[in-house]
């Protein structure tokens, strides 16, 4: 059997300098307090392992022992990136390339063990050898793409391809439900996890919601069924996968004329879909996360926003509802809700203008928004849900970003909503004077039927209190009545006069 994998080329016939009882004390004695030294130096002697001669058996053993230490090293590196806005400073530059470069190397140990084993018989021995280095190379490249997505990065070339071939081979073999000793995990629940993380449209998401994610499908994953296309594996919830395809695959919803191939694979989300929006009701309701077997920071507002989007990712996958017009519009950027105020607050005095914002061409508009590219300038650190203004030079427009894409430090892509078309910088204070901060009051749009709102920090909003409007023409009272969107950074929020 051929396996068509991405390996590095053997540099001769040279064995692999240290033995077991050597590597185990090397590794021991790796920093503990540099994780991305410690990975640089495992990335040195990995590549030196892959590269040279090795019986299938002890490259797989020898595998064990790096990945017990990578497993205790990586989750230092990802925490780190977890928390990163783009562009990546050059320190997180350095952690994202040694974490993958690690995850690269781990994951050609295991498939280079794959390989030598492949011109054998596979009865029971060599099943069981097969077992282990089919599902930790599966769990590396899995964890190659987690890495991609909380950088906003592209998929790794060949990644889901390989994932795809490694499924197979373990349906082949009777190994996908099968874990190792002392694990839970099996081929089946690596792979589930994986494409259910890829439907979940990575580049939309928050910070933090990978790692989220990931923890939630953990426990429930195993709701979604995998199996051969059937005539009612259709509708919302239903993800088809390709193998031969180097793509994760795609809702049958927005692709009904897709004709199935023998080697296809559906993806059945619906039960998960349906536990999600019993889980949204019960913590809306006030049920404790911990009483239905969530995590505690579930009873979070911002979890359940994104246990909502994961319903409508994984469910009711609409197809667009707009073309897209294309456009070379150049544009400045203003970050943040407390640049936007001040750039609003300053119209007309050209000294101030601009300190913070960067030229963007639109490469994409669309009714709701646009797509945009970083030109020149100066780019502000950015995330998805941070609110934006998008300067034409004669109105800023008040948007959301969406999505991020950045395949390297120089090139950054936004994905924008807009919320409204301008907006009047205010001061919004509670009881206390300490409460007051900067906010925006976006104009009422007739046309749409949106009434107007107000975008204010997040967390300023408690609708149990009312609220001052100060830098209109009047001090207005006024009180919440609804959340109407909430990211990391802010939230916008209907009003009503509030009494007294």
């Amino acid at each position: 059997m051929t396996f068509a994998f991405a390996l590095p080329r053997p540099t001769g016939n040279q064995h692999f300098a240290l033995s077991r009882t050597e590597l185990r004390e090397w590794l021991g004695a790796l920093p503990a307090d540099n994780a991305t030294e410690a990975a640089a130096c495992l990335v040195q002697q990995l590549s030196a392992m892959n590269r040279t001669s090795l019986p299938a058996r002890a490259r797989i053993e020898f595998a064990d022992l790096f990945r017990d230490r990578i497993d205790a090293l990586l989750p230092v590196l990802e925490a780190d990136l977890a928390l990163a806005t783009l562009p990546l400073s050059g320190r997180r530059r350095e952690a994202a390339a040694a974490t993958e470069q690690l995850l690269v190397e781990l994951g050609y140990a295991y498939k280079s063990g794959l390989v030598a084993l492949s011109d054998r018989f596979f009865g029971i021995g060599i099943r069981g050898r097969l077992h282990a280095a089919l599902l930790p190379a599966m769990r590396a490249l899995a964890r190659r793409l987690a890495s991609a997505y909380r950088i906003y990065a592209a998929n790794p070339k060949t990644v889901w391809q390989e994932l795809h071939l490694l499924f197979q081979l373990a349906a082949r073999h009777g190994l996908a439900e099968a874990p190792l000793p002392g694990s839970v995990d099996t081929p089946s629940s690596v792979y589930r996890q994986a494409l259910l993380l890829a439907f979940a449209v990575p580049h939309k998401l928050m910070q933090g919601d990978v790692d989220r994610i990931l923890a939630y499908l953990a426990r429930f994953a195993d709701r979604t069924r995998l199996a051969s296309p059937s005539p009612d594996a259709v509708g919302p919830g239903a993800f088809l996968i390709r193998p031969n395809r180097d793509a994760p695959g795609f809702a049958i919803a927005r692709f009904h004329r897709a004709a199935s191939k023998p080697d296809d694979l559906v993806l059945n989300c619906r039960p998960l879909v349906e536990l999600l929006l019993d889980q949204i009701d019960k913590l809306e309701a006030g049920v404790p996360a911990g009483g239905i077997g969530m995590p505690p920071e579930a009873d979070a507002p911002i979890y359940r926003d994104l246990l909502q989007r994961l319903a409508r990712h994984w469910g009711n996958v609409a197809t667009r509802q707009f073309g897209r017009l294309r456009t070379h519009a150049r544009v400045e950027l203003q970050v943040g809700l407390r640049a936007i105020w001040r750039s609003l607050r300053q119209e007309g005095q050209p000294e101030a203008a601009g300190a913070e914002s960067s030229a963007w061409m639109v490469t994409n508009e669309s009714p709701g928004g646009y797509a945009l590219m970083h030109v020149s300038g100066r780019c502000e650190p950015i995330r998805v849900g941070e609110v934006v203004a998008v300067d034409t030079g004669e109105t800023s427009h008040i948007c959301v970003v969406r999505w991020v894409l950045s395949d390297n430090p120089e090139h950054l892509e936004l994905g924008v909503q807009e919320f409204a078309p301008s907006a009047t910088p205010i001061g919004l204070e509670g009881e206390n004077a300490s409460d007051s901060g900067p906010a925006l009051l976006l104009p009422e749009i007739p046309a749409l039927r949106q009434p107007s709102a107000i975008l204010a920090p997040y967390g300023q909003v408690d609708a149990s209190r009312d609220l001052l409007i100060a830098g209109t023409n009047a001090r207005l009272r006024v009180r919440a009545t609804r959340i109407v969107e909430q990211t990391l950074s802010v939230q916008m929020f209907q009003f009503c006069p509030a009494a007294g």
